[in-house]
């Protein structure tokens, strides 16, 4: 999938079509790894969006092997449902989170924020209040590891959750935004006089024009 992106070519629709039918006949002999891969390439060429049969084959595959998933396929499963579109049913999204929760400890800071990001994008997701306070938890120490745009997320996602992490949370977030802003224009001391001059005139001006009305009234 990357290969095909970076080279501009994306396979015919046609192809896909018969590839998914192909991954769908032997759905039931890939391992974690191998489920992983493949909705995340299928999610990353977006140039077919598979059938709801083909997505609750697949999610019910993934289910049954729900506790072999490590970091790297939980990331890729979350993110290529939401770029899918597709949300499972409520109790296997809650078997989802559930591993995600177990396997928060080995997780990346990217990574945390990548999933929960698309958790917040996915529609119908319902993060239960232990997971986040947990989320919170184990990306506290990796927060440094974050970019703006990662931390970014993770307040986003919260404020669709409607969650309110602890302050020193929201700050360390708000620390790693702060990076990536421009540096603030502090005046220095050889400048203030030429401030200073270019109000002048404004000052001026509303004066004169204040004890121009005066003079008219008086």
């Amino acid at each position: 999938a990357r290969l095909s992106r970076a080279c501009g070519f994306l396979p015919e629709k046609r192809w896909m079509t018969r590839f998914l039918k192909a991954c769908s006949r032997v759905m039931g002999d890939f391992d974690a790894e191998g489920l992983g891969n493949l909705i995340w390439s299928v999610a990353a060429l977006q140039c077919i969006i598979p059938e709801r049969d083909w997505m609750r084959q697949f999610v019910g595959a993934c289910s049954g092997r729900l506790r072999s998933f490590q970091a790297t396929q939980l990331v890729q499963l979350v993110e290529a449902l939401a770029v899918l579109g597709y949300t499972p049913r409520d109790e296997i999204c809650m078997s989802i989170m559930g591993q995600i929760r177990r396997q928060m400890h080995t997780m990346s800071g990217p990574q945390l924020s990548a999933i929960l990001r698309a958790i917040a994008i996915a529609p119908r997701w319902k993060p239960y209040r232990q997971f986040l306070y947990d989320f919170v938890v184990q990306s506290q120490p990796k927060l440094a590891s974050l970019s703006a745009s990662q931390a970014s997320g993770i307040l986003w996602a919260f404020a669709k959750f409607g969650f309110l992490p602890e302050p020193n949370f929201t700050a360390g977030l708000a620390s790693q935004v702060a990076l990536a802003l421009p540096p603030p224009t502090v005046l220095q001391p050889s400048q203030a006089p030429a401030t200073a001059a270019l109000h002048a005139p404004a000052a001026t001006s509303k004066l004169s024009s204040s004890s121009s009305s005066s003079s008219s009234s008086s």
